[in-house]
């Protein structure tokens, strides 16, 4: 028998067994890397419609350009398209993710590009609705006796207002018998001349004449220039009355006809489209106004 002082001893006592094994948790299964989020975008009311993925770093440029090149997409040549929820354009990312936050459903809206547009047809788009000019007469019609030509061209200008040949001669009839000439415009001799000038300044259809009786003879219609280039009588078209003095014309056609416009866009209507679909504030700052005598509607 061994002493239990021993060495021996003293190491049987301090051994300790280890602790069992715990058992080994199977990992977890390659999970699917997450599909990206997918943001709908509605196009007309047939319920057709656009999914487009929305990826970090994803532009606003980037989502119009997959809204234009979907398959429900217009088959135009060149698509112009905007965003709208709520009534309200969609401009940004921001706004459009606050959308799909608010569970606002975003429409696309296609217009064709402007650059295929024929002139008419931009005017046309332009143009206000009927309903809307007869408001907008009624307000000018409230304008004091003794009222100047120039304050028409100020509600037109505030308004951002573009009136069709019609349109203009319609005011024309309805206004002039109140107003009188301010005679601080070089172009134009008399009151007649100074509303046709300021109506026509913001008519859509600038080689129509009108009203050919200016007050002048005809000659302010003659000297009417856009940026030092003129529209000679057989580029014009006559809407009404006769023209005795700058040519021996008669009313051909009814300012509604599709007739021939310049081959050269007089008032830069273009480029105001472009900025009315952009919705900027001032639309009509883009707009080559009329100019008698060197001077434009600001003279008035």
């Amino acid at each position: 028998m061994t002493d239990a002082s021993s060495p021996l001893n003293r190491h049987r006592l301090s051994f300790k067994q280890p602790p069992p094994l715990e058992p080994q948790k199977a990992s977890p299964p390659e999970s699917a890397p997450p599909r990206e989020h997918v943001m709908r975008i509605l196009i007309g009311m047939g319920g057709q419609f656009v999914e487009v993925e929305m990826t970090d770093g994803l532009s606003f440029d980037a989502v119009l350009a997959a809204v234009r090149s979907s398959p429900a997409a217009p088959p135009f040549p060149q698509t112009w398209v905007k965003l709208v929820a709520s009534g309200a354009a969609v401009r940004s990312m921001e706004a459009l993710c606050c959308c799909e936050a608010e569970q606002d459903p975003v429409f696309a809206v296609f217009l064709r590009s402007l650059d295929e547009m024929e002139l008419s047809e931009v005017a046309e788009e332009l143009a206000m609705e009927e309903a809307e000019f007869k408001g907008h007469a009624f307000a000018l019609s409230k304008l004091p006796p003794g009222s100047h030509p120039r304050e028409v061209a100020d509600y037109l200008w505030t308004n951002n207002l573009l009136l069709t040949s019609s349109q203009s001669t319609a005011l024309f009839d309805t206004l002039l018998h109140k107003l009188v000439a301010s005679g601080r415009h070089p172009g134009c001799s008399s009151v007649r001349g100074e509303l046709i000038f300021a109506l026509h300044s913001f008519c859509l259809q600038q080689h129509h004449a009108w009203e050919p009786n200016d007050g002048s003879s005809e000659c302010m219609w003659a000297g009417l220039g856009w940026n030092g280039k003129l529209l000679g009588l057989s580029q014009r078209l006559l809407t009404r009355g006769r023209l005795q003095q700058w040519g021996n014309v008669e009313a051909s056609a009814s300012s509604s006809s599709n007739d021939s416009w310049p081959s050269w866009d007089v008032s830069q209507i273009r480029a105001i489209a472009v900025a009315r679909r952009e919705e900027k504030p001032e639309p009509l700052a883009h707009m080559m106004f009329v100019r008698s005598h060197d001077h434009d509607w600001w003279k008035l």
